[in-house]
Protein backbone atom coordinates (compact mmCIF):
# COMPACT_ATOMS: atom_id res chain seq x y z
CA UNK A 1 0.00 0.00 0.00
CA UNK A 2 1.43 3.35 -1.03
CA UNK A 3 -0.20 6.71 -0.46
CA UNK A 4 1.90 9.52 -1.85
CA UNK A 5 1.19 13.21 -1.33
CA UNK A 6 1.92 15.34 -4.38
CA UNK A 7 4.44 18.08 -3.72
CA UNK A 8 3.00 21.57 -3.48
CA UNK A 9 -0.68 20.72 -3.27
CA UNK A 10 -3.21 18.70 -1.32
CA UNK A 11 -3.62 15.76 -3.72
CA UNK A 12 -2.94 12.15 -2.80
CA UNK A 13 -1.97 9.41 -5.25
CA UNK A 14 -3.70 6.18 -4.25
CA UNK A 15 -2.61 4.14 -7.23
CA UNK A 16 -5.05 1.70 -8.83
CA UNK A 17 -5.92 -0.35 -5.73
CA UNK A 18 -9.34 1.08 -4.91
CA UNK A 19 -10.83 1.41 -8.36
CA UNK A 20 -12.67 -1.90 -8.21
CA UNK A 21 -14.57 -1.47 -4.94
CA UNK A 22 -18.14 -0.26 -4.84
CA UNK A 23 -19.35 2.57 -2.62
CA UNK A 24 -20.49 1.44 0.82
CA UNK A 25 -22.89 2.75 3.45
CA UNK A 26 -20.19 2.72 6.09
CA UNK A 27 -16.49 2.02 6.37
CA UNK A 28 -13.74 1.96 8.97
CA UNK A 29 -12.98 5.67 8.46
CA UNK A 30 -16.64 6.67 8.87
CA UNK A 31 -16.79 4.78 12.14
CA UNK A 32 -13.43 5.99 13.42
CA UNK A 33 -14.04 9.65 12.58
CA UNK A 34 -17.74 9.87 13.32
CA UNK A 35 -16.92 12.56 15.91
CA UNK A 36 -14.52 14.60 13.80
CA UNK A 37 -15.64 17.86 15.37
CA UNK A 38 -14.35 16.68 18.76
CA UNK A 39 -10.96 15.88 17.25
CA UNK A 40 -10.79 19.26 15.51
CA UNK A 41 -11.87 21.18 18.60
CA UNK A 42 -8.67 20.18 20.39
CA UNK A 43 -6.43 21.53 17.60
CA UNK A 44 -5.46 25.15 17.01
CA UNK A 45 -5.68 24.68 13.22
CA UNK A 46 -8.52 22.25 12.36
CA UNK A 47 -7.90 22.46 8.62
CA UNK A 48 -4.26 21.49 9.07
CA UNK A 49 -5.31 18.67 11.43
CA UNK A 50 -7.67 17.34 8.74
CA UNK A 51 -5.12 17.68 5.97
CA UNK A 52 -2.14 16.21 7.84
CA UNK A 53 -3.70 13.67 10.22
CA UNK A 54 -7.31 12.77 9.45
CA UNK A 55 -7.34 12.63 5.64
CA UNK A 56 -4.17 10.51 5.28
CA UNK A 57 -5.52 8.14 7.95
CA UNK A 58 -8.90 7.88 6.20
CA UNK A 59 -7.15 7.11 2.93
CA UNK A 60 -4.96 4.50 4.61
CA UNK A 61 -8.03 2.82 6.11
CA UNK A 62 -9.71 2.81 2.70
CA UNK A 63 -6.63 1.33 1.06
CA UNK A 64 -6.32 -1.33 3.76
CA UNK A 65 -9.96 -2.29 3.17
CA UNK A 66 -9.42 -2.40 -0.60
CA UNK A 67 -6.45 -4.72 -0.18
CA UNK A 68 -8.37 -7.03 2.17
CA UNK A 69 -11.95 -7.10 0.86
CA UNK A 70 -13.77 -9.94 2.58
CA UNK A 71 -17.03 -10.94 4.15
CA UNK A 72 -15.31 -10.82 7.55
CA UNK A 73 -14.24 -7.18 7.05
CA UNK A 74 -17.75 -6.23 5.90
CA UNK A 75 -19.28 -7.98 8.88
CA UNK A 76 -16.92 -6.16 11.24
CA UNK A 77 -17.93 -2.82 9.70
CA UNK A 78 -21.62 -3.64 10.14
CA UNK A 79 -21.16 -4.79 13.75
CA UNK A 80 -18.99 -1.78 14.65
CA UNK A 81 -21.56 0.56 13.08
CA UNK A 82 -24.35 -1.05 15.14
CA UNK A 83 -22.18 -0.79 18.26
CA UNK A 84 -21.74 2.95 17.64
CA UNK A 85 -25.46 3.46 17.13
CA UNK A 86 -26.49 1.67 20.31
CA UNK A 87 -23.50 2.69 22.46
CA UNK A 88 -22.70 6.26 21.39
CA UNK A 89 -20.73 6.83 24.60
CA UNK A 90 -17.94 4.69 23.12
CA UNK A 91 -15.71 7.44 21.79
CA UNK A 92 -12.93 5.45 20.14
CA UNK A 93 -13.35 2.09 18.46
CA UNK A 94 -10.13 2.53 16.50
CA UNK A 95 -7.39 4.77 17.97
CA UNK A 96 -6.93 8.18 16.37
CA UNK A 97 -3.41 9.09 15.31
CA UNK A 98 -1.91 12.10 17.02
CA UNK A 99 0.51 14.57 15.52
Amino acid sequence: MVIRKSAGDNHFDLGDSCRVTRPKLSDFASIKYRNEEEIFSSHADPERCYREIVLPDKLELAMRYCENVSFKADLRIVLDTIKCIFCPQITQIYPVKSQ
